[in-house]
């Protein structure tokens, strides 16, 4: 894993340093705290914005649904679950309208 290597790397210049790093990513990933809770939740909240302006980027040739199926799980402080809900309204309203101005050409043969 890249932290604990990161951490190897500073233990002979700043043991103190290397061993809170440590701590602070386990505590991060075990979501052991409240900062550790919001810290993660905004990171997958963080992905799910990139997700969205991906799909615009691409005009909404890209859907990438399945990538937004799981965050009630992962996200699980309100403050942040709000924001996503909000993330979530406006890609609906995205994909709405993108249904909506879909265009059919018609060729005709001689």
């Amino acid at each position: 894993m890249a932290i604990r290597f990161l951490s190897a790397l500073n233990r002979s210049g700043n043991p103190t340093f290397a061993i809170e790093l440590e701590s602070l990513w386990d505590e991060y990933e075990e979501r052991k705290t409240k900062e550790a809770r919001l810290v993660r939740d905004i990171d997958v909240y963080e992905r799910l914005v990139q997700a969205k302006e991906y799909e615009v980027r691409e005009r909404g040739e890209k859907d990438l649904e399945n990538f937004f199926l799981q965050w009630e799980e992962m996200i699980t402080t309100p403050e942040v679950r709000k924001w996503t809900k909000s993330l979530l309204h406006e890609r609906e309203t995205f994909w709405s309208r993108r249904k909506a101005s879909a265009v059919i050409i018609f060729v005709l043969g001689m």
